[in-house]
């Protein structure tokens, strides 16, 4: 079932850039590069960002929190005391969620596929910057607060414009995913 699911997701990549209501989705680069750079990632992304481990922590007992955009599930273990709920565009990247106990799925942030006003909070971290036009960005947010109930909070994070590595010129724009793997001072062994 997974694999057919997986297979459908990469058809619809192939379509033309759609935000109808099939939700077409379009095979980015983040996808592409995600799974070349899977060990890369994982190793990467292990540290919670303080300003989202208090968002999360400061939930109340028994929420109910979607993660949009989970990546490798860094988030889904802070706080026991909410429920959590993860999802990615990622295969592999669900799969090590997963692995690691979390609840999570496999879906697209442009159509995500729970109940209208049925999370208690939402956060989307690292994932808006990478949608490929201001629309599509737009409309990912549009389904987070689609979900959120009223009253609920959202946390949504994008690159920094003020950054020492990277300098942007304008606000809205396009990160393309193509982070370059550390290099092993060591030789040929996994970093």
């Amino acid at each position: 079932m997974v694999g057919q699911e997986l297979q459908t997701l990469n058809q619809r990549s192939q379509e033309p850039d759609s935000l109808s209501l099939s939700c077409s989705c379009q095979l980015h680069p983040r996808r592409k590069a995600s799974l070349g750079i899977l060990p890369w990632v994982h190793d990467a992304r292990y540290k919670a960002w303080p300003k989202v481990q208090k968002f999360i922590s400061n939930q109340e007992l028994g929420s109910l929190i979607a993660d949009i955009g989970c990546g490798n599930g860094k988030y889904l273990h802070i706080n026991s005391k909410v429920y959590k709920l993860g999802c990615d565009y990622c295969f592999p990247l669900v799969e090590t969620a997963r692995n690691d106990g979390h609840e999570v799925m496999l879906c697209h942030s442009l159509c995500l596929p729970y109940r209208n006003e049925c999370f208690d909070a939402v956060l989307s971290i690292a994932v808006i910057h990478h949608f490929s036009t201001k629309e599509r960005r737009m409309q990912a947010i549009k389904e987070m607060a689609r979900i959120l109930r009223i009253g609920g909070q959202i946390m949504i994070y994008v690159w920094a414009m003020e950054q020492n590595r990277r300098k942007f010129e304008k606000q809205d724009i396009f990160v393309p995913w193509n982070p370059s793997p550390p290099s092993c001072a060591s030789g040929p062994q996994p970093c």
